[in-house]
């Protein structure tokens, strides 16, 4: 027998493809995973089929179904998605900045003096601290650039390029 706590699970399993999907576009999710097959989830399902060219009724036959998990899987299972954490052109990180940025700031750093002699490993702790100054001071030296302690625009370009690329 099909409980109604199985169906309610079925649904949030739907609208969680649906959430991931729309996400992975950049779009404001369509559905809140609730369980419930309301208006957003019938217009999620609509839009989906629609783009997808299977015959639009909002309702999720074998077919959209089918076709929702295997183009979740392939869109989370693809190349990973870019973040872009640097606030702007003229944003400068240094002493006393903190958060996220930091930590990407620190751990790159640190993942490179792991692999260059003339580099320095560094604590990664969110902190931009007269440490990670130190650091990016050598780095900027390395690379030839303005030798200032502050990660701005060129030194985080410069950094993200050596990380990915294992350049130095």
């Amino acid at each position: 027998m099909y409980t109604d706590e199985q169906k309610k699970s079925h649904i949030m399993e739907l609208q969680r493809y649906l959430h991931g999907l729309n996400m992975h576009k950049g779009n404001e999710p369509a559905v809140i995973p609730d369980g419930v097959y309301g208006e957003r989830t019938t217009a999620a399902v609509s839009l989906f089929q629609r783009e997808n060219g299977i015959p639009v009724t909002g309702k999720t036959d074998s077919e959209t179904w089918d076709a929702i998990v295997n183009e979740y899987v392939r869109k989370m299972n693809d190349i990973p998605s870019a973040v872009n954490i640097f606030p702007s052109a003229d944003y400068i990180c240094g002493i006393g900045c903190g958060g996220v940025i930091v930590w990407v700031i620190q751990y790159m750093l640190s993942e490179l003096a792991k692999r260059y002699d003339n580099m320095a490993e560094i604590g990664v702790n969110g902190d931009y601290t007269a440490e990670t100054a130190a650091a990016v001071r050598v780095f900027q030296r390395i690379c030839g650039v303005n030798i200032t302690g502050d990660v701005n625009c060129e030194t985080w370009n410069l950094l993200i390029g050596c990380y990915e690329h294992k350049l130095l």
